[in-house]
C-alpha cells in the first residue's frame, strides 16, 4: 500500500465536496480519477498532495513517500519557459534541484523527446509540451505521479504516444493517478477507476481477461447471450482467438453488433460505473 485514504471529508463552506471517501493506492498501478466538472477531482488531488487539509478523516502514506521528492504533479496547462530549448529547460531545473545532469538524458529517453530536445519550448506542439512537463516531473524519479487531464487538446497520435509513456512508467513501478474524462483513454491505460459523484467515491475495477483478443458490443444483453464466449458483461462479449474464428462472420453480420474492438470497451466500463452508482 502506497497511500490509504480513510473516511475523508472536505467542505467548501457548508457544501460537502467529498464525503467519507476511503480508497487505497498500490505501487505500480495506473488509476483514472473520473467525475463531472465540479465533482471534486482536483480537490481530492490537492488533499492527496497535502495542499489542502480534510475536515475529517486521514491520508496515510508509506514511509517512502515522506520525502517530498517522491511525489510529482503534472498540471493540465504545463508552465514552460518559451525561449529556452527543451534540453536547456530540463538542465536548469535539474541544476536547481541538485539533480545529476544524467537524469536529463533519462527523462528525454523516457518521454521520447530526442527529436525536439534542441527546439525552443515555444515551437513545440501541445502534445510535446505535455511530454516536457512530464519529463520535468520525472527528473527526481518519483514513486507517485499525479496528472491532471493530461490528454486535453491532444490528437490521436499524441494521445497514443503519451499513453505509451505512461504505461512505461507503470512498468517501472511508478504509481500514476490520472484525472480524466475520456473512457477510451481510461480503458487503454488504467486498471482501476475512481468515480466521484455527489461527494462519494466508487472504486471500479477494469478486469483483465486472459486470452481475450476482441470485444464485441451488442445493442442488448439478449443479443450478447447468442454467443458462447470467454467473457461476458451485460451486452459486451470478449472472444478468444478460436471463438472469434468460429463466430467471425456471424458477429460481423449480426445487426445487433455496435462495435468490435481489441481493448476492453468503454461501454463495459460505463456499465460497471453505473452499477456502482446504484
Amino acid at each position: 500500500m502506497l497511500m490509504a485514504i480513510r473516511q475523508l471529508s472536505f467542505y467548501y463552506g457548508r457544501q460537502a465536496v467529498l464525503q467519507d471517501v476511503s480508497v487505497e493506492l498500490k505501487a505500480g498501478e495506473v488509476v483514472a480519477l473520473m467525475g463531472a466538472n465540479g465533482s471534486g477531482k482536483t480537490t481530492l488531488m490537492q488533499l492527496m498532495l497535502g495542499d489542502l487539509q480534510p475536515a475529517r478523516g486521514e491520508i496515510a502514506i508509506d514511509v517512502s513517500l515522506h520525502v517530498a521528492n517522491s511525489i510529482a504533479y503534472v498540471p493540465d496547462k504545463p508552465p514552460l519557459y518559451p525561449d529556452w530549448s527543451v534540453r536547456e529547460f530540463l538542465l536548469r531545473l535539474a541544476n536547481e534541484r541538485n539533480i545529476n545532469a544524467e537524469a536529463v538524458n533519462d527523462v528525454v529517453r523516457c518521454c521520447a523527446l530526442e527529436s525536439v530536445q534542441n527546439k525552443q519550448c515555444r515551437a513545440l506542439s501541445h502534445g510535446y509540451r505535455q511530454r516536457v512537463s512530464l519529463a520535468q516531473a520525472l527528473l527526481h524519479d518519483p514513486k507517485l505521479l499525479f496528472m491532471d487531464e493530461p490528454m486535453n487538446g491532444l490528437d490521436d497520435t499524441q494521445r497514443k504516444a503519451l499513453r505509451s509513456v505512461i504505461e512505461g512508467l507503470a512498468a517501472k513501478g511508478i504509481t500514476v493517478l490520472l484525472s480524466m474524462h475520456d473512457l477510451i483513454d481510461v480503458t487503454a491505460m488504467a486498471r482501476r477507476v475512481w468515480c466521484l459523484r455527489e461527494g462519494r467515491l466508487f472504486d471500479v475495477l477494469i478486469p483483465e481477461y486472459a486470452g481475450v483478443v476482441m470485444w464485441a458490443v451488442f445493442s442488448s444483453p439478449d443479443a450478447a447471450q447468442a454467443y458462447a464466449c470467454a467473457a461476458r458483461e451485460g451486452r459486451v462479449c470478449g472472444f478468444l482467438s478460436n471463438e472469434l474464428e468460429y463466430y467471425g462472420t456471424r458477429i460481423l453480420a449480426d445487426p445487433a453488433l455496435q462495435s468490435l474492438e481489441r481493448q476492453y470497451p468503454p461501454a463495459a466500463l460505463l456499465a460497471r460505473m453505473e452499477g456502482n452508482y446504484g
